[in-house]
């Protein structure tokens, strides 16, 4: 028997500690690199050390936790990526061939995914006058700082906010 736990991690350790069951947890970006003051994990090295496996979906991800805790033996730590085989993907016989470079992001607009360096690489590839062509489809608490990025960088008629209905009511994507 292990406990599994994915968000309550804190819970999963104590409840490991009780019990004497093991426990692992995955080891998520916002676990990794949150420096936000109110929800910065600072636990994190304990849950770590307590854990009888430890998931990350890189290995950058296990580099950093195994600098923060170097006692935690290596066999502890399991990348397990988070992404799909694009082996399995073929570019569609109707696909735009007209030379512009289209990105398409789906997620949620949290400061933890990073969508101001997409916009600031928007920005870039304008400047290198690359033809691109950017969607971002989601919702989260990003969307002013979003909003008003892509405006003070002009870049209103390059990237585009959807929200996640658009992928169920258009083809577009």
């Amino acid at each position: 028997m292990c406990i599994r736990d994915r968000i309550t991690t804190g819970f999963a350790a104590i409840m490991s500690q009780i019990s004497g069951i093991p426990y692992s947890f995955t080891a998520h970006a916002f676990d990794i690199f949150g420096t936000n003051l109110r929800f910065r994990n600072d636990t994190l090295p304990v849950k770590v050390a307590w854990a009888s496996r430890v998931v990350c979906e890189h290995k950058f991800g296990i580099d950093i936790l195994r600098s923060a805790c170097p006692k935690v033996p290596l066999e502890r730590f399991q990348v397990i990526y988070n992404g799909i085989d694009l082996n399995l993907f073929r570019p569609c016989s109707h696909a735009a061939n007209d030379g512009v470079l289209r990105i398409l992001n789906i997620g949620r607009w949290e400061q933890k995914k990073s969508l101001d360096t997409l916009v600031l690489a928007c920005e870039i590839l304008r400047q290198h006058k690359t033809p691109f062509a950017v969607k971002i489809i989601g919702t989260g608490p990003e969307e002013p700082l979003l909003r008003k990025l892509i405006v003070d960088l002009n870049l209103e008629d390059y990237i585009e906010l959807c929200s996640p209905c658009l992928l169920y009511t258009s083809r577009c994507v």
